[in-house]
């Protein structure tokens, strides 16, 4: 790590303490259900494993792994190893299995998700019909949150331990079988799937998995046959057990067996065949569940489609594609941030902007050919367009192939690929052309020198005719062509003029090349076929073996490498998002109104009734006996902290919670009229309840019933923000990734940057302008600036509550964007419950949120 990235993680560590310790001030003053912040500091995955995990040792263990230069997949098998030999503390066999499979789980996650706890029910020990014994993992619904790769991979993490435990494969009954099969159809009807195998691939899969895919009942309703089976411990349908299966084994069959092959684990050959059958069934996927609006881009490898090039942008990688700017104002669908779901290399995808690939080629009106790179994507040429021949390029990164074990398919020839066939040649000459294409002349003059495949920017898509069509039309062009110089004095350029054939086949094969052509309807009689012009055609002529007189000659024809080997078929997912988080309907608060509140939860109808009665925790005072709501960490009368949750016998309900035993939940009455009124008197604000109604909660679902402050519902409607489920104030947003921008780009000023730690462009120099490119820091974040607008909202609700409710100073005192550079927020996947420090460092104009692909990895 380098002093200033050290200086960098220093600096945000500071700022993180310093609002923790305001966060901690306003616990102390007894308002909150809790005394102290929730949120808790973790250092590395270690401590988030053991953590979550609750058995002592395992965080060392893994740190010790990792120094081995172990990956999480070796890690994850390794230390089930560690179970088996008992280095963690004496365990039955069956837990031991247990708790492996569960810290792999936890460490393939990154210990931010609740699957292995909540997704991983229980381990059993079932028996074969041959008396020996078997394991039995039973999944839940919220194995979903851990992903397909570590649902796969905590098989594989059973199966691993289970050798060194000594028990038996799963050998399943025929019956069994069907079941599987029956069962995943079934539920792919009712809750869908990402990938639905058929039931040979199902039975295939149960048949040679040697663990015994299991799980508790997540619907209410039964399978149609094979119900009562002796092994099979439910009727219902386990929604658990056909993730795992589907979602995890059967898709993501090509990661697994890499992993397998590389673990050289025994036992698993049987992937190979699954592999194979998932390669023939997914080339159409990406064209299942089409959405009515949202159009295709391109059909499976036929031409037109984009055509696939590998590389990374600043702006891509990370499951995020370019395309041409052009490409998207033509279409119109496409816009940063926008998801798409691609043929290859698999999972959905979010486009970019790229203004160094290759643009689309297109038909006018008037029958002209033209590449939008050339033209500029004016709205009046876009509104003359008739067809789009081609889409142009799309940049993909190896990575995102790597990423979800996708074989590499052939990529188009490019300018960097070009420049490493140059540097074999000559180094020096390569040098030349690194920031800069050669001109047509040029390039023919580097091939033929060098005897190199020809420049890409004047390579046409020979692999889309057949060897008769480029035969046909090297004759046509030599029999009927002609070449003209340009009427302009003192010009060397050269027109190609070829005359239409009489079936339009010169005509296609020219489309099919991507040659750019003006159809200039020019006749040299009234019988002759009109001219298709092609300016500086010395490529077209060299690659057809012609030379200037349009005559056959070998000695002239150059290589060429392919620019369209591999085309991608697409289709539009969900437009780019960035807009604030709510639940349905849009809440301010989690007070829970009972049914007093009407069906839009409003605090305005609650208040007509005075007192409600609600289900909510409660605690009494042991200084002076008072009892009050739950909502407070201290007594509202005394102000004593000596309190305690009501006795059993005081409660008209209890509810079981699986952590805390039973908890003690009050049906109680509450004069809500005199807690508004207490509430507005204390916010030392006139609240119009008229004019900014509060919606809350109906009831509260938690175990604990622990309301939050009618206070902070308030405030909240004051300011026009909203509340998530957990008590949080969210806003979504497509993730975007970025490692290198430049001031102007977002926002900010060179003062401005320097400020924020920026003092240096990417070449070591000093900052002194708003066009220098700059390094991404890893956890800065550019931010929408609809998402601007709403956190100056927040930050406003934030200094009210801590100035009118906790009695402390204003904090952010944030008045326009600009005021919110250097912020720090939590940035988190939907899917997961740890968050990730990030810093506010610009603004796009962009639905989305731009950040390092180690930010967005880690919230993943």
């Amino acid at each position: 790590m380098t002093t200033a990235t050290s200086l960098y993680h220093e600096t945000l560590k500071a700022h993180l303490a310093s609002e923790l310790s305001i966060a901690k001030e306003a616990r102390e003053k007894g308002l909150d259900p809790a005394i102290q912040p929730e949120i808790h500091i973790t250092r590395d995955l270690a401590e988030r494993v053991e953590a979550l995990i609750g058995i002592k040792g395992v965080g060392a263990r893994i740190r010790e792994l990792e120094q081995e230069g172990n990956g999480r997949e070796e890690l994850a098998l390794k230390i089930g190893h560690d179970f088996a030999e008992d280095k963690f503390g004496k365990f039955k066999r069956v837990e031991i299995i247990e708790h492996a499979v569960r810290t792999a789980v936890a460490i393939l996650t990154e210990g931010v998700v609740a699957a292995p706890l909540d997704g991983i029910s229980r381990v059993e020990i079932g028996i074969n019909d041959d008396s020996s014994e078997y394991i039995k993992v039973f999944y839940s619904g919220p194995i979903r949150s851990a992903g397909g790769t570590a649902q796969a991979l905590s098989i594989l993490a059973a199966d691993y331990i289970r050798r060194r435990m000594g028990f038996a494969a799963y050998s399943p009954r025929e019956e069994e079988l069907w079941r599987y099969a029956l069962e995943v159809s079934a539920y792919a009807r009712i809750a869908g799937l990402q990938y639905t195998p058929s039931d040979d691939e199902i039975k295939e899969i149960v048949k040679n998995c040697p663990i015994c895919i299991d799980g508790d009942p997540t619907e209410e309703r039964e399978v149609e046959g094979y119900k009562d089976l002796e092994r099979v411990a439910t009727n219902r349908i386990r929604g658990g057990m056909v993730l795992v299966l589907t979602e995890g084994l059967a898709m993501k069959a090509p990661k697994i067996k890499r992993h397998v092959d590389k673990l050289g684990l025994e036992g698993w050959e049987w992937l190979a065949k699954q592999v194979k059958t998932k390669k023939e069934k997914g080339k159409k996927n990406f064209l299942d569940d089409l959405i009515a609006g949202r159009p295709v881009f391109g059909h499976p490898s036929e031409k037109g489609a984009f055509r696939l090039r590998y590389g990374r942008a600043r702006n891509t990688g990370f499951s995020t594609v370019g395309i041409s700017p052009d490409t998207m104002s033509l279409l119109g669908f496409l816009a940063a941030g926008t998801q798409i779901k691609p043929e290859l290399p698999g999972k959905a995808h979010c486009v970019v902007p790229v203004d160094s690939i290759e643009g689309p080629t297109v038909k006018l009106e008037n029958g002209n050919i033209i590449k939008f790179k050339t033209a500029g994507c004016e709205q009046s040429i876009i509104d003359n367009v008739v067809e789009i021949i081609d889409l142009g390029e799309v940049l993909v990164d190896y990575g995102d192939f790597l990423e979800t074990g996708h074989r590499l398919v052939p990529g188009a020839y490019s300018h960097e690929w070009w420049l490493k066939d140059m540097a074999v040649k000559s180094g020096e000459e390569a040098a030349r052309w690194l920031l800069q294409f050669p001109t047509q002349k040029e390039a023919i003059d580097i091939s033929s020198r060098y005897d190199l495949p020809l420049h890409p920017a004047y390579t046409y898509l020979w692999e889309d005719i057949t060897e008769e069509d480029r035969d046909y039309l090297a004759a046509h062009v030599s029999v009927h062509g002609s070449l003209e110089r340009a009427c302009e004095k003192h010009s060397n350029k050269e027109t190609l003029y070829i005359p239409e054939d009489d079936d339009g086949r010169v005509k296609a094969i020219l489309e099919n090349l991507l040659v750019l052509t003006v159809a200039s309807g020019l006749t040299r009689t009234a019988t002759q076929a009109p001219q298709l012009a092609v300016e500086e055609p010395y490529a077209l002529l060299r690659c057809l073996g012609l030379n200037d007189a349009l005559n056959k000659d070998h000695t002239v024809l150059l290589k060429t490498r392919q620019k369209a080997p591999t085309r991608i078929g697409m289709r539009m997912g969900r437009p780019e998002k960035s807009r604030e988080r709510m639940m349905t309907p849009a809440l301010h608060g989690l007070f829970p109104l009972g049914t007093a509140g009407g069906k839009s939860r409003s605090l305005k109808a609650a208040l007509k009734a005075k007192e409600i009665e609600v289900e909510v925790g409660m605690r009494r005072c042991r200084d002076c006996g008072h009892e009050f709501l739950s909502c407070y960490s201290a007594c509202d009368q005394c102000g004593s902290f000596n309190v305690r949750i009501l006795d059993q016998n005081t409660t008209k309900k209890k509810v079981r919670n699986r952590n805390t035993g039973w908890n003690r939940v009050n049906r109680k009455t509450i004069d809500l009229g005199q807690f508004y009124h207490d509430t507005v008197k204390k916010l030392g604000d006139a609240h119009d309840i008229n004019k900014q109604d509060v919606k809350c909660v109906t009831g509260l679902i938690p175990n604990r019933k622990v309301p939050e402050h009618l206070a902070k519902g308030i405030l909240r409607a004051k300011h026009g923000v909203f509340i998530f489920k957990d008590g949080t104030i969210r806003f979504d947003f497509t993730n975007l990734p970025l490692t290198h921008f430049k001031p102007k780009e977002i926002g900010i000023s060179v003062e401005r940057a320097k400020a924020l730690g920026y003092s240096q462009d990417i070449d070591g120099k000093e900052l002194n302008t708003d066009s220098q490119m700059l390094e991404l820091k890893q956890q800065d974040i550019i931010v929408s600036d609809n998402t601007a607008s709403y956190l100056l909202k927040v930050t406003s609700f934030l200094d009210d509550l801590l100035e009118r409710f906790y009695g402390l100073s204003r904090y952010y005192r944030a008045l326009n964007k600009e005021d919110l550079l250097g912020q720090l927020v939590l940035g988190l996947a939907p899917h997961t419950s740890a968050g990730i420090l990030g810093r506010i460092i610009g603004f796009t104009r962009v639905s989305a949120c731009y950040a390092h692909p180690f930010f967005h990895a880690a919230k993943r």
